[in-house]
């Protein structure tokens, strides 16, 4: 099996920084449009939503009870807790005097705890502000009442506990005192009794001392340190928060889509395509379009490009013999006319760096003609059929009298070419010219280009940018690799896409079967009936491509009609002399 250049594996390099960055330059307009609708989802959204609206009251909570003592903190998660629980709803619905039950009041408070405080910050949040002043105000001040109550009820105890041990020690201290009464003078009896008197009078007065200031105590759980204010503006929708979460939530929904847009749009885009994704040469990288149309002028960058390709071929492309000039074929991996600008132009290069040029072109649809001028009555096609010889159809280019071009000519679309006949006139113009440029159609719609591709000494593909896709590029090369042919590189060009016809633009002037059009005025002694050609013999230089030769050699040939071979002088330069084949 041939050696492949595509690989099909899918596992690419990761990709870089520039290739994100080229991601978002391409796909910016999705990544847009879903963020607006986003952004445009999300204010919808919030014009339908209910106001609701929030009140704070900030409550300082102090220790209470028998045991608070002025150093002691008072646990605010318990207390946050507290203030959640039924009971301080029920409070505050008995404050509130409204007719939302307990458990639906639950639902509109929150408390925040400030780090580092004794401050709850109770909220409420309700549909109108008054509500919502008047439900944190009430849960506030229900939870403050909560907790007076509970320490009053833990003081009543003990002040209940105390009661009782008070009566106890005053039945005991009469009991004392009645025994005292009855026991003689100076008995043990009535010692005893004194000294049960002393310890009960004493335990009384502890007693008493305990209830007095349980009695008196001053309650205090806590303060409003700022009542709940009347809300102007609704907490509920926000807005910016609506807003915000509805681009970031297009913005993924535009990421998302691209994503899928990227792996399902195979189109190669830029050189990387070609040489990351499917390890492919890339020979010129010219992504932009030109800007005219037609035979560059020298000075353009995208003709100094190719010029540079020139000089690549020059080493790229192998001699197979002497006396024998390159074959290159052009073609395009998908249907256009960017392959036949880029022979067209590729050839004019070649003519000015001083060699012999011919180019062949077998593609139906080829923008040749839009490059060398003229659309070519003559051609390959009456080549083939045996009406003219080959030089009798060559037509040579105005400003590069050493440029011929053979067009296609009137080929029956619905009938496959002659392959065997192609391969003659290749072999002739290969005999007679430096460099050969065969241009054809993609090999998936053209099957003489997988045909041919084995009597050309390298193939160059011509890949479209944004139109051409990794599929077509992978088809091509493994075409050629099944008939033994490595594909040499891609150039990468903008598409070209179809001219539009424009009814009030004059036709171009195409030459008639039996009378071609007459003699360009640039070469006077041009006549299209013989060409005669000089070429060098090709020296160890010329073999490579450059200038010079030992001497030169006179080729010729005649129109189909009177088969007359006339020698012409040798000249730098093709020269046709003769009449017109009829």
């Amino acid at each position: 099996m041939p050696e492949r250049i595509v690989d099909r594996s899918d596992a690419t390099p990761p990709p870089t920084l520039a290739d994100y960055a080229a991601w978002v330059r391409r796909w910016w307009w999705l990544l847009v449009i879903t963020s607006i609708v986003g952004a445009a989802a999300a204010g919808g959204y919030t014009a339908l939503q209910p106001r609701e609206y929030t009140s704070t009251a900030s409550v300082l909570l102090q220790p209470v009870g028998l045991n608070a003592t002025p150093s002691a903190r008072v646990n605010l998660d318990t207390e946050a807790q507290v203030l959640r629980s039924l009971v301080v709803a029920e409070r505050a619905a008995a404050l509130m005097d409204t007719t939302l039950s307990p458990e639906e009041l639950r639902a509109g408070v929150s408390v925040s705890v400030p780090p580092n405080s004794q401050i709850l910050e109770v909220s409420y949040t309700a549909d109108t502000p008054e509500h919502a002043q008047n439900g944190a105000q009430s849960f506030a001040q229900a939870h403050l009442d909560l907790r007076a109550d509970n320490a009053r009820q833990e003081v009543d105890v003990e002040v209940a506990g105390l009661r009782e041990q008070i009566d106890a020690v005053t039945a005991e201290l009469a009991d004392a005192a009645g025994r005292i009464a009855q026991a003689p003078q100076d008995s043990v009896d009535r010692q005893r009794a004194e000294a049960d008197r002393i310890v009960l009078t004493q335990q009384l007065t502890d007693l008493n001392d305990r209830v007095s200031p349980l009695l008196t105590a001053q309650l205090v759980p806590g303060s409003i340190l700022s009542d709940a204010n009347l809300p102007r503006n609704p907490s509920s929708p926000s807005w910016r928060l609506n807003i915000a979460s509805g681009l970031a939530a297009g913005f993924l929904l535009g990421v998302a889509l691209a994503l899928w847009r990227e792996r399902r749009d195979t189109r190669i885009r830029r050189a990387s395509d070609l040489t990351r994704r499917l390890g492919m040469e890339v020979l010129l990288d010219v992504p932009t379009p030109p800007g005219e149309r037609g035979l560059l002028d020298p000075s353009h960058p995208v003709a100094r490009e190719l010029s540079r390709l020139r000089n690549v071929l020059f080493t790229l492309v192998p001699v197979r013999q002497p006396g024998r000039g390159r074959v290159v074929m052009i073609t395009g991996v998908s249907v256009g006319r960017a392959s036949g600008s880029v022979t067209g132009n590729l050839a004019a290069a070649y003519a000015r760096s001083g060699s012999r040029v011919a180019v062949l072109t077998t593609a139906t649809d080829s923008g040749l003609s839009e490059v060398v001028g003229g659309d070519g009555a003559r051609g390959l096609g009456q080549v083939l059929r045996g009406e003219a010889t080959v030089l009798a159809c060559l037509r040579p280019v105005p400003d590069l009298p050493t440029l011929l071009v053979l067009p296609r000519g009137r080929v029956d679309r619905g009938t496959e070419m002659s392959v065997a006949g192609v391969e003659k006139v290749l072999a002739e113009l290969a005999s007679r010219f430096d460099h050969v440029l065969l241009e054809t159609s993609p090999p998936a719609v053209a099957l003489e280009a997988q045909a041919l591709a084995r009597q050309v000494d390298a193939v160059v593909l011509v890949v479209e940018a944004r139109h051409s896709r990794k599929e077509e590029v992978v088809d091509a090369v493994d075409r050629f690799a099944l008939v033994g042919r490595t594909v040499l590189g891609a150039v990468l060009v903008a598409h070209l896409p179809a001219p539009s016809p424009s009814p009030s633009a004059p036709a171009p002037s195409t030459p008639a079967p039996a009378t071609p059009a007459p003699a360009t005025p640039s070469h006077p002694d041009i006549d299209s009936s013989t060409v005669t050609l000089t070429r060098a013999v090709p020296s160890a230089g010329r073999a490579n491509g450059e200038g010079g030769g030992p001497a030169d050699r006179t080729l010729s040939g005649t129109g189909t009609t009177n088969g007359r071979v006339t020698a012409g002088a040798p000249s730098p330069f093709p020269r046709v002399t003769g009449r017109d084949a009829e």
